[in-house]
C-alpha cells in the first residue's frame, strides 16, 4: 500500500488553463492532458467536479456553462463570457465534449484509477455578490447559511450548514447524478474546503445528519458500482489534528466502524505544508481497519501572525513524504500539485519550486515510492497544524526567545536518517546570535557553518550543525542560545548517501 500515490486535480484549474492559452478542444487535446501522467508513479487519480458550481452541466447543481450564459444574477448585472465558464460552454455545450468521461477512459486506458471527489462545503468567492466561481444559489438560500442568526461577513459564515435536511439532500442529488453520469473507480469526500459545517454550536447535536449522511453516500456507492460491478470505495479528506476533526463533526472512526468509508487521508488545511501529523494516534484510532494516507501541501509558512503567499521547495515535498510513509501512512496524497499552466503563479517560478514543471516532473515520477523518495535531499522544516475549531487560535512554536540558558525543546519528524547521511540541523535567528548549543536525541550536534537554507524560501542566513547519530523517526531538539535571541526559523535537511 505504501507504493500507492493519490492526485488531486481541482474543478477550475483545466479550464482555467484551456481559456487562458486559448486552446482549440478536441477530443484528443482534451485526453493528451491524462496522458502526461503515464509514466508517473501515479495509481490514482482523483478529479474534483464542483466547488459551489459543478463543472459539467448539471440538472442538480448551477454549472459554469450555466454561468456563460447568465446576464443577471442576484440582482446584479454580470458578463461572464471572457472568462473560463466560455471554455466549459465550448466543450459541453458547442463541442458535446466531456472531459472527465474522457479523462476516465484516458486514465483506465493508462492505468491509473480514476477517482470522483466532492468538495462538501467550498466557500470560493462566497462573500463576492457574484461571481464565475460562486454558484447564484448561495445567495438565494440564506436558510442554507451555517450564519444566519447575524450578518454573514466572514470568509466561512455562508457555508451550508449541514443540519439542514435541504442542504444534505441537495448534495446526495449531485453526488447520485454524478455517479450516474460517470461510473468511476471511486469517490472522495473531500472535507478540507470546507470544515465549517453546522452553525456554530451545534456540533454535537447535529453531527448525526452527517453521520446519516456518509451512511447514504456508501448506499449510492452500492448502488451505482464501477465497470466490474464492485462497490464503489469511499475516500475521506480531512484536516487538522484528530481533536480538531472529531470536534468539527467528522466522526471519521464511527464511519470506518460502520463501513460507510474505505480509506481516510489526512492533510494540512493550505496555509502551510505540515511536517508533523499525528500518524501514530490516527493509526491507532483506526486499528488498521481502513488505509491512512498523509497528504502533502505546496503553501509553506512558519509563523501564522506572518502568513504569505509562498511556495514551498521541492526538497520540501520530498521531506514531507518520506517522514509520513517512514512513520506509518500508507500512502500519500497530493493536493493543489496540479500541472504548471496558470500565469498566476509566474512569480513563484523559481529554480526550486514544487510548481515548475521540471520539478513537477519530478515528484510525480518518484514521491510515490519509498525506494525513489529517499534518493533526494530531503528538508524537514518545522512548521504548525494551519486548521484548528474556529472557537481556538493557530500557533505556531515559532518564534522563540531566549530567557536564559535553559533549553528550548522542538521536534521535527524526519522519519529514518542513518548514520552515513549527511544531516544538518539548521537554525535561524532574528539576528547574529553569541553563541548557540544544539542537541539532537541527547547528541550535542557540532557547528559546521552559516547557510544551508534555500534562500528562494527562507530569506534568512542559517546556522547549520551537524548530526552525526542516527535518527528513527523524529528528532527532539534542545537550543541553547544568549540572552534575547529570537529563533525564527528550523530545519532538518539531509543529503542521503546511497550508492
Amino acid at each position: 500500500m505504501k507504493n500507492k500515490l493519490m492526485f488531486n486535480e481541482d474543478w477550475t484549474h483545466y479550464l482555467r488553463a484551456c481559456f487562458v492559452d486559448d486552446i482549440d478542444m478536441t477530443e484528443d487535446v482534451i485526453k493528451s492532458f491524462i496522458y502526461k501522467y503515464k509514466d508517473s508513479q501515479i495509481t490514482d487519480f482523483v478529479m474534483n467536479v464542483n466547488g459551489t458550481t459543478s463543472a459539467y452541466p448539471s440538472v442538480t447543481k448551477d454549472s459554469f456553462s450555466d454561468k456563460y450564459l447568465r446576464k443577471s444574477e442576484n440582482s446584479t448585472d454580470v458578463d461572464f463570457t471572457d472568462t473560463f465558464a466560455k471554455k466549459a460552454y465550448e466543450i459541453y455545450c458547442e463541442k458535446n465534449l466531456d472531459v472527465y468521461e474522457i479523462w476516465i477512459k484516458a486514465l483506465r486506458e493508462i492505468n491509473i484509477k480514476p477517482w470522483i471527489s466532492f468538495r462538501i462545503n467550498d466557500v470560493h468567492f462566497n462573500q463576492e455578490k457574484a461571481s464565475v466561481v460562486k454558484s447564484k444559489e448561495v445567495e438565494e438560500y440564506p436558510e442554507f447559511w451555517r450564519i444566519r442568526h447575524r450578518e454573514a461577513n466572514g470568509y466561512y459564515d455562508k457555508a451550508l450548514d449541514f443540519g439542514n435536511e435541504g442542504v444534505r439532500n441537495n448534495f446526495l442529488a449531485y453526488i447520485e447524478e454524478t455517479l450516474k453520469r460517470y461510473r468511476p473507480d471511486g469517490i472522495e469526500i473531500d472535507f478540507t474546503r470546507e470544515p465549517f459545517l453546522f452553525r456554530p454550536g451545534y456540533e454535537r447535536r447535529d453531527k448525526k445528519f452527517i453521520d446519516e449522511m456518509m451512511k447514504n453516500i456508501k448506499a449510492l456507492c452500492n448502488k451505482y458500482p464501477d465497470k466490474d460491478n464492485n462497490p464503489l470505495p469511499v475516500n475521506v479528506l480531512v484536516c487538522g489534528k484528530i481533536s480538531t476533526v472529531v470536534g468539527m463533526g467528522m466522526d471519521v472512526f464511527e464511519w470506518v466502524k460502520k463501513g460507510y468509508i474505505d480509506s481516510v487521508v489526512n492533510i494540512a488545511h493550505w496555509g502551510s505544508i505540515n511536517t508533523d501529523y499525528e500518524i501514530d494516534e490516527w493509526k491507532q484510532l483506526l486499528d488498521n481497519r481502513v488505509p491512512f494516507g498523509c497528504g502533502l501541501q505546496i503553501l509553506f509558512n512558519v509563523n501564522p501572525d506572518k502568513m504569505k503567499i509562498q511556495l514551498s521547495d521541492v526538497d520540501m515535498a520530498f521531506g514531507q513524504a518520506y517522514a509520513n510513509v517512514c512513520s506509518g501512512c500508507d500512502f500519500t496524497y497530493l493536493y493543489n500539485y496540479m500541472d504548471p499552466t496558470e500565469p498566476s503563479i509566474e512569480e513563484f517560478n523559481f529554480d526550486t519550486s514544487v510548481r515548475t514543471k521540471e520539478n513537477m516532473s519530478l515528484i510525480v515520477k518518484n514521491i510515490g515510492n519509498i525506494n525513489t523518495i529517499k534518493k533526494h535531499n530531503r528538508r524537514h522544516p518545522l512548521t504548525f497544524s494551519d486548521m484548528v475549531p474556529y472557537w481556538e487560535r493557530v500557533n505556531s512554536r515559532l518564534p522563540i526567545k531566549f530567557n536564559s540558558r535553559a533549553a528550548q525543546c522542538l521536534r521535527i519528524r524526519t522519519g529514518q536518517i542513518y548514520a552515513e547521511d549527511d544531516a544538518y540541523i539548521i537554525l535561524s535567528f532574528e539576528r547574529d546570535i553569541e553563541y548557540c548549543d544544539v542537541y539532537v536525541n541527547c547528541q550535542k550536534a557540532e557547528f559546521y557553518k552559516r547557510g544551508g537554507l534555500d534562500r528562494n524560501v527562507i530569506d534568512k542566513d542559517g546556522y547549520m550543525y551537524k548530526i552525526d547519530a542516527p535518527i528513527e523517526n523524529y528528532a527532539m531538539i534542545e537550543v541553547i542560545a544568549n540572552e534575547g535571541a529570537v529563533m525564527e526559523y528550523a530545519e532538518i535537511f539531509v543529503m542521503p548517501n546511497i550508492e
